[in-house]
């Protein structure tokens, strides 16, 4: 492909400011130094397999469909009934409906996508549309003080989130 490392690298620079990675958040989950990572998204270079393997896996993408125009379809997150397990990107979030409740997953949640994206524990979170599904099926959406919750676990602004519950419902059938 003409411009091969220079169009993935801009994907891969694109992808990991989309879903809120810093540069040196993502070296500090791989093996990669700030200048590599640098060279890679400025296509000096094209990635090993096992460099985009790590990367797709931090980033929640699957590098075997990497687009060139920066467009990544994340990875949704997984929920395994039977072992009560969540599964985000490579992090895992034990909950079982019967003993945790709201406000357990909703921090669960957020410290996992804190920790995927190598942000501080007080980032905000942004919800994406993908997460709404899996979240509005394990969620106790009769709770009358959802819409307070978020925004306290995501460390965001309460208008973000209002209306929540009834975007969600629609989701959880």
């Amino acid at each position: 492909m003409a411009n091969g490392p220079v169009a993935l690298g801009e994907a891969l620079r694109t992808i990991r400011e989309r879903v809120g990675f810093s540069v040196e958040g993502v070296c500090r989950q791989t093996s990669l130094r700030t200048a590599q990572l640098l060279e890679i998204e400025a296509g000096m270079y094209e990635p090993s397999t096992g460099i985009l393997e790590a990367l797709g896996e931090i980033y929640g993408i699957d590098t075997e469909q990497l687009p060139t125009s920066g467009e990544a379809i994340r990875k949704p997150l997984v929920y395994d009934e039977e072992r009560f397990l969540l599964h985000a990107g490579w992090l895992t979030i034990e909950f079982d409906p019967r003993r945790h409740d709201n406000d357990d997953l909703l921090r669960s949640f957020a410290a996992c996508i804190r920790k995927l994206r190598g942000a501080s524990d007080s980032a905000p979170v942004v919800l994406r549309e993908a997460d709404r599904v899996m979240l509005a099926q394990l969620l106790n959406l009769e709770d009358e003080y959802l819409e307070q919750r978020f925004p306290y676990w995501f460390q965001a602004a309460p208008e973000q989130f209002v209306g929540i519950r009834e975007t969600l419902l629609p989701l959880a059938a």
